[in-house]
């Protein structure tokens, strides 16, 4: 703030070489705006009026147009500032209340109040360099603990400041460009990208030809053409590397690495892998000659040259450069963010080797550590990142709620209509695996409209036309799919996108058998074959043409060549995970098989017909469990309907399994419920996991929300509890029972108990998981459980009217209140079942030692122990 004294010993005490300057600080105005605006006066001669032509322009209409002039004089004192009042009697001017006649000349001192119309200055001195330096590196500090807002208002504070006059190189105009990019710099990390543009703008545009301008306008030029590339404007960011390039050969090594990392930034988008490299390793010999500190900067370089790696799909070393940028390294939350994108792209390259949970992981740190440095444009991108990883993990819920957070960034505080196009795309493919092509068609269409906005998306167009193809596939909209699959290849053709371009056409070969135009899906085979090798890739997508070429040959009625190579094709596919392309040949390979039986049973031959049929039944079965882990809706119900055309007392087992306890759904079938009515006695191990927290959620979130979160719970429980081995017996509330038998060892687990503990395990860190996805950290929700082992009786319960199939025990009654014990995020386990996983080779890490409770219905008290709270260390291992 500029100094306010009446005393004139305060000007004489001013050192001659301190730049000090006269200030008018408007303390009164009819306009609010303003207010607290500080005209720092650099000029020997300033005139005041109503006019944009005067340097000082005042908007108070009883101020004339040209209403006074200002003359400067320095003297060894310090300024004096003298008043020449031009305003006719109309225009009062006073100082400190006494009337300044026209044409008059009045003298200002230290604190004296200028009145001009109805608006008030305050006349004072301004000591350039400690005031704006010290708020400038106030700002930085703050930025750098990620309190942005309170940064904002310091800067707010300097937009007062109004230079009037006086060279464009001064010290004053300097300060206030560093200050215009420390906010445009904060605007770019909250994503609020037009008013970071705008400051931007005008610092790259900035006349001036001084060094220290000359810096600015090179840093302004990178952040502004690293928007860009995050917009996919690369037009755009390839005109400002050229024009940051050409101010930082005037400049020394660092800006030169800046202007070089942003030439490699936008290379790699553009796919010149080759300039891109260049481009980061002259930026890395620039820094090492450059003798001061440049570490954001070279963690920045090393980044960038990464993903450039990932992009020309050399993943491995993309791996390991990502991995070099090391937390241990990071000194502030800049470096923080980088690192973190680093974690993201690791997160990705395992998505993209099927580690989805080591890649949520990896997201999932991430996306804390964005939150925590308030980087909301990355934040956004990570929430992509883990719902895509969810999206191929066949997840489609979560997929759906971090698509939905991603989105909701983007609607309210992220300005990126690229982005937004893409999350509106990834979403409106989650409503298409699930078999809701119509709804994905509304996300479709939004993603076209936000296309239509955006420059530098004709290859992303190749991709919408593809989404579209596939809705209208689904659809049986015949002729709009193909005319959208074609349109598909033509863009992918045009930018020499091989892959993509014979994946187009693989799913255009299948689209034109299904519409019998055989000797044109034959021709889509030929180009997409080509299309691979022409990539390098062909040994990879062997086994998919392999099964196209099985369809092909079944279309033109070769039903033995047809059988050999889908046969062939699924010994190669069978040993990957599960994928759509798998469950896809699975239902191929079955149409075939059930097509053949029927041949069989109209020419009699009885074992033709009978092999046929338990080939074809086996592979739709197989191609509902692909499905269903992969969540394909679409796929899933045609699997679904082909099994029940083949045999309809399956497609019931399916349909009833999602609502009965597989070991009772067994009884019903294989033994025609006569052994049903009868109790046995048999060693199991029950799993009670509750929500804590449910009932402040029912209070303060809407009944749709509510239902969404609890499904969304019951679905992760049901899927961990069924790859553990166990069974749900219901759903009780906001918890869930389950029961766990014999031996897993099929998924790498000793017993029962160790199944069972590792069940809950994974069902709280998913909790933990939901709760950051849809709460704030002082609205969470938490799971606690309880787990017991030992004998009990299982059976049907009930009236004859409805009846259960659970379990009777001491067992279920030690669960459930070891579970009521619990403290959130907590699991108590019987000392029995922490025995059986002893036995088991389970090492489990308890907090303390072995604990008593008494608990209702148990004469004897309960010895168990506690898992899972506070110890900083996995509290299960084999």
């Amino acid at each position: 703030m500029p100094i306010f004294d009446s005393d004139p010993r305060l000007v004489s005490s001013v050192p001659p070489e301190s730049t000090w300057y006269p200030c008018l600080v408007v303390e009164a105005s009819p306009h609010v705006e303003e207010l607290g605006q500080q005209f720092i006066l650099l000029s020997q001669k300033v005139n005041v009026g109503r006019t944009d032509d005067c340097e000082l322009s005042l908007k108070d209409a009883r101020i004339s147009r040209r209403h006074a002039t200002l003359s400067v004089t320095s003297t060894p004192q310090g300024p004096v500032v003298s008043l020449l009042n031009l305003s006719p009697q109309g225009g009062p001017t006073h100082i400190n209340k006494q009337t300044l006649s026209p044409n008059t000349v009045g003298v200002l001192r230290l604190g004296d109040i200028l009145q001009l119309g109805d608006t008030c200055l305050r006349y004072g001195l301004f000591q350039l360099e400690p005031q704006l330096s010290r708020v400038n590196d106030t700002v930085v500090a703050l930025m750098r603990q990620a309190l942005y807002e309170r940064a904002l208002n310091g800067l707010a504070a300097l937009k007062k400041y109004q230079p009037v006059g006086g060279p464009s190189t001064s010290s004053l105009k300097r300060h206030l460009m560093l200050a215009k990019y420390h906010e445009a710099r904060i605007h770019s990390l909250l994503g609020k990208w037009s008013a970071a543009d705008e400051l931007l703008w005008e610092l790259v545009e900035c006349e001036s030809t001084d060094r220290k301008d000359d810096e600015l306008r090179v840093r302004a030029a990178f952040q502004l053409g690293a928007l860009f590339v995050h917009r996919n404007d690369l037009e755009q960011a390839q005109a400002l590397v050229e024009r940051a390039a050409e101010t930082a050969q005037r400049l020394d090594g660092y800006y030169q690495a800046l202007a070089l990392c942003l030439r490699g930034m936008t290379a790699a988008r553009l796919r010149d892998f080759t300039l891109a490299k260049k481009a980061f390793e002259g930026a890395l010999m620039q820094l090492q000659e450059w003798a001061l500190p440049a570490d954001n900067l070279l963690a920045r370089i090393r980044l960038e040259s990464a993903i450039a790696t990932f992009l020309a799909e050399q993943h491995e070393q993309a791996l390991y450069e990502f991995e070099h940028l090391k937390a241990q390294d990071c000194r502030n939350d800049v470096q923080r963010a980088i690192y973190a994108e680093a974690l993201r792209f690791r997160g990705i390259i395992l998505s993209l080797r099927r580690d989805y949970e080591g890649a949520d992981a990896l997201l999932r740190e991430a996306l804390s550590i964005l939150r925590e440095t308030k980087s909301k444009f990355l934040e956004c991108k990570a929430q992509k990142s883990r719902a895509l990883n969810y999206l191929s993990w066949g997840r489609l819920g979560e997929a759906a709620v971090h698509l939905q957070l991603c989105l909701k960034l983007l609607t309210g505080e992220v300005e990126n209509e690229y982005e937004h196009a893409v999350a509106a795309a990834h979403l409106g493919k989650v409503y298409l695996t699930r078999g809701e092509a119509r709804e994905a068609l509304l996300w479709f269409e939004q993603e076209r409209n936000l296309q239509d906005k955006l420059p530098g998306v004709a290859h992303s167009r190749a991709y919408t036309h593809r989404n579209f193809a596939r809705a209208h596939r689904n659809l049986g909209h015949a002729a709009e799919a193909t005319q959208h699959y074609v349109s598909a290849v033509e863009v992918f053709r045009e930018f020499h996108n091989w892959v993509p371009q014979g994946l187009t056409l693989v799913e255009l070969c299948k689209h034109r058998l299904e519409t019998m135009d055989v000797e044109a899906a034959a021709a889509d085979l030929v180009e997409a074959e080509s299309c691979f090798r022409a990539a390098g890739r062909l040994q990879g997508f062997a086994p998919m043409l392999e099964a196209l070429r099985a369809q092909l040959a079944w279309a033109r009625g070769d039903h033995v060549q047809a059988l050999a190579l889908f046969a062939s094709s699924l010994r190669v596919l069978e040993a990957s995970p599960p994928s759509y392309l798998l469950g896809e040949t699975y239902l191929s390979y079955g149409r075939l098989c059930a097509q053949l039986h029927r041949r069989a049973l109209q020419a009699q031959d009885t074992e033709a017909a009978n092999e046929h049929h338990r080939d074809a039944r086996l592979l739709f079965k197989k191609g509902i469990g692909c499905a269903a882990s992969q969540s394909l809706g679409h796929l899933l119900e045609l699997l679904r309907k082909e099994l029940q055309e083949l045999d309809p007392r399956e497609v019931t087992k399916l349909i009833v399994s999602r609502f009965v306890n597989p070991e009772l759904l067994d009884q019903l079938v294989d033994s025609s419920f006569r052994e049903l009515n009868k109790f046995q006695l048999d060693e199991r191990t029950v799993l009670f996991v509750d929500l804590s927290g449910y009932t402040a959620m029912v209070e303060r979130e809407d009944l749709a929300s509510v239902h969404d979160i609890l499904n969304e719970f019951y679905g992760f429980a049901t899927r961990i509890i069924h790859q553990h081995g166990g069974a749900v017996d219901k759903f009780i509330g906001d918890g869930v029972m389950a029961i766990f038998k014999g031996s897993t060892t099929g998924i790498g687990l000793r017993n029962q108990a160790v199944a069972a503990v590792s069940s809950a395990l994974s069902i709280i860190r998913e909790v933990e998981h939901l709760s950051e996805r849809r709460f704030s950290t002082a609205n969470k929700l938490t799971a606690s459980a309880g787990v017991s082992s030992g004998k009990l009786l299982v059976g049907l319960v009930g009236s004859l009217q409805q009846m259960n199939y659970t379990c009777i025990g001491d067992v279920v009654n030690v669960a459930a209140r070891l579970q009521g014990l619990a403290e959130p995020g907590e699991m108590l386990i019987a000392n029995e079942t922490y025995q059986m996983c002893m036995q088991g080779g389970a090492v489990l890490w308890v907090d303390g030692a072995m604990k008593e409770a008494r608990v209702k219905n148990r004469e004897k008290p309960v010895r168990y122990w506690s898992l899972g709270q506070g110890k900083g260390v996995p509290p299960l291992s084999l």
